[in-house]
């Protein structure tokens, strides 16, 4: 019983200790909150490198890849050219096909993170009350 108490716990911590989101861009590490990889803190928010790669969008994408930390990668005909924020365009910034999607909603997933980084603690804290409880 012990064991499995302990592994709980331990399991508990590990997971608060690496929340990741990868779509809002929030990741939460030790108890800090900080923009992930391929997102820059704007205003508070996390925001998609577009158009750029790596921690606060500081390296512009190689030419061949475009949008949200330049995960795309083009496929342009000879007539167009490949914009590291868009994607394929004609040389009279025609879209060919774009497919950037909206942002995600960094509140809403900050607060479900919050509300499961809640759930984990009662939990763990359940646990430690019912533990001690049965020990006394």
């Amino acid at each position: 019983m012990e064991y499995i108490f302990l592994f709980l716990v331990t399991l508990g911590v590990y997971s608060i200790s690496i929340i990741s989101t990868a779509e809002s861009g929030i990741c939460i590490s030790k108890g800090v909150i900080y923009c992930c990889q391929d997102f820059k803190n704007i205003s508070g928010e996390c925001r998609a490198c577009i158009g750029t790669f790596g921690q606060n969008c500081s390296n512009p994408c190689m030419y061949g890849y475009y949008g949200h930390g330049c995960r795309k990668r083009c496929n342009c005909s000879q007539k167009q050219f490949c914009d590291r924020e868009k994607g394929c365009l004609f040389a009279n910034d025609t879209y060919l096909s774009i497919d950037q999607g909206k942002e995600p909603d960094t509140k809403a997933t900050l607060q479900s993170i919050t509300l499961a980084t809640c759930g984990v603690l009662i939990f763990i804290v359940s646990g430690i009350v019912f533990y001690l409880h049965r020990k006394l």
